[in-house]
């Protein structure tokens, strides 16, 4: 390996280090400052982490979450956890397996960037872009920027790439969810107690029904 590339790598996970603490930081102060419902916020983190941001967000605004917390709280958790990923994604799959809890995590991203690849060649950035912008299962800022590394992308127009789509991606949803709640208001309607689960649930139809697709396709 490039020992300047892997100097590099390990500033980039310093500075994710230090995001992480900032983000640990916010959650905590908040939690102290308004419990209510700000010390829930782990339910949130919980769903950011193995459903994405869409439900995330849904269920942020159901609850009533400001949006700038929300934006602080979903935007900045995948950002800290690119960065910090980013020494593992440099690695290589086989290097990544040895690093002590997240090697599992890192060597599943690459997989998962293996069977994208293909239409990721044929559209590259703007590919890229949408992969990362769209919180579908199995895409966002992880996968995509090892599905970078894989197309040979420079580190820095990738992780500027990466992150700015997953930050467009998180003002649209937080837009988006805060326009169905106004309706919801409007109309006087129960429809927001249940919109997480609405959220969730689209996207487990769509994600079966791309397998789907795939199956009959191969």
């Amino acid at each position: 390996m490039d020992p300047v590339e892997w100097r590099r790598a390990k500033q980039i996970g310093a500075v994710g280090v230090t995001v992480f603490l900032v983000w640990l930081a916010g959650m905590v102060f908040m939690a102290i400052r308004q419990p209510e419902p700000y010390a829930g916020v782990w339910l949130l983190v919980v769903e950011m982490a193995f459903t994405g941001r869409a439900v995330n967000i849904a269920h942020g605004v159901r609850d009533g979450y400001s949006t700038s917390f929300l934006f602080f709280q979903c935007g900045l958790q995948d950002v800290a956890l690119l960065l910090c990923a980013w020494p593992g994604l440099v690695l290589g799959e086989s290097a990544a397996q040895r690093i002590p809890i997240v090697g599992g995590w890192v060597s599943g991203w690459h997989e998962t960037a293996k069977t994208h690849q293909r239409w990721m060649d044929r559209f590259g950035i703007i590919g890229l872009i949408v992969f990362v912008f769209f919180p579908f299962w199995s895409t966002g800022v992880l996968v995509g920027g090892a599905i970078g590394k894989l197309m040979g992308m420079r580190t820095g127009p990738l992780l500027i790439t990466c992150l700015l789509a997953h930050i467009a991606s998180v003002v649209s949803l937080l837009w988006f969810f805060d326009l169905v709640a106004s309706w919801s208001d409007a109309l006087d309607s129960g429809f927001m107690a249940y919109l997480p689960w609405i959220v969730l649930g689209t996207l487990a139809s769509v994600w079966v029904l791309l397998r789907l697709i795939k199956a009959v396709r191969t």
